[in-house]
């Protein structure tokens, strides 16, 4: 693998062990090709992850020009993300007072919860709702001002009947489960299954929701029937 391929994928590891932290001290010290490394990271949103990832002294050994153009990028993207997430509180509480279920996906949800503000890029909000509220969702959008729209020539105009009705029918024609579900595998033999968005499974308590996931966790790792010698385990996530 190259230097600088490796720089990148240590340099966006959120937890480094002492191991990491050195071999990333190593390779800044070598000769590295810093446009293709910003290249990578650009190309691929991966300059706040780089910028956060690396610590003063490690920032030291990477030319100047590089640290101030990530840390200009940075501060973009939490400016963004203050205003996505600004945005994401009036529209949690507008479907919350229509009473419409929904579930932040992706970039919004993670910049909020796993990374510090400005690490990651994120240019639109997710949302993940049952198709019977799609009708009370477009009514509750649209209150805001959002409307479905195509981008011409520098503006956002709202999609013909045409153009809608061409996504619905794609939509209904990928008959896809798209619950999240873990299924464990044992010598190529399906064997047990856990489904992460199980509605029954949300209708319950937190304190219930974190019993039923720790009970499933125990019995993958301590059933003796799971773990017998010489047998293949394999954990399928289908999404």
């Amino acid at each position: 693998m190259k230097k600088e391929h490796s720089l990148i994928l240590k340099a966006v590891l959120q937890n480094k062990s002492e191991k990491e932290i050195r071999e990333i001290d190593k390779i800044l010290d070598s000769n590295l090709d810093w446009i293709e490394i910003a290249g990578i990271a650009l190309n691929h949103r991966l300059g706040g992850y780089i910028y956060k990832g690396l610590n003063t002294s490690q920032q030291k050994k990477m030319p100047k020009e590089v640290v101030k153009a990530l840390e200009l990028l940075v501060r973009a993207q939490k400016e963004q993300f203050e205003e996505n997430l600004e945005e994401i509180c009036k529209v949690n509480d507008a479907l919350e007072e229509a009473k419409i279920k929904f579930a932040v996906l992706k970039g919004a949800f993670f910049g909020c919860e796993m990374y510090e503000k400005g690490t990651r890029r994120s240019n639109d909000i997710d949302l993940l709702v049952y198709e019977d509220d799609l009708g009370k969702l477009d009514t509750c959008l649209r209150a805001m001002g959002y409307i479905q729209s195509n981008m011409s020539n520098g503006e956002m105009v709202e999609a013909t009947k045409k153009e809608k009705s061409r996504y619905n029918q794609m939509r209904k024609k990928l008959d896809f489960s798209w619950t999240p579900t873990l299924k464990l595998v044992i010598n190529g033999k399906f064997v047990d299954q856990y489904t992460f968005l199980d509605e029954d499974y949300y209708s319950l308590p937190s304190k219930k929701q974190k019993e039923k996931k720790q009970d499933y966790i125990y019995r993958i790792v301590n059933e003796p029937w799971r773990l017998w010698s010489g047998h293949t385990t394999t954990l399928v996530l289908l999404v």
